[in-house]
């Protein structure tokens, strides 16, 4: 389920913030890049059931393709 650095078969996000609450910029800001739960939850979102809008889906990709980005040259 993702719990170790192996090949995680299906993510499950522990704790806070979940995937769809996450601020990526801000957590990009200040120094911590998008978590692999993040990238996968945003990857699967709309298929088979349509969970997010399509505005908010793409908004959320975006913004964490922007922290990944940032995440790359700014590390806390």
């Amino acid at each position: 389920m993702g719990f170790g650095s192996f090949n995680a078969m299906m993510f499950h996000t522990l704790g806070s913030p979940k995937p769809w609450k996450t601020k990526h910029l801000l957590r990009a800001f200040n120094g911590r890049s998008p978590r692999q739960d993040d990238i996968a939850y945003w990857n699967n979102t709309n298929y088979p059931i349509l969970t997010h809008s399509k505005w908010k889906k793409n908004t959320k990709k975006i913004s964490v393709t922007i922290a990944k980005l940032i995440g790359r040259f700014y590390k806390n």
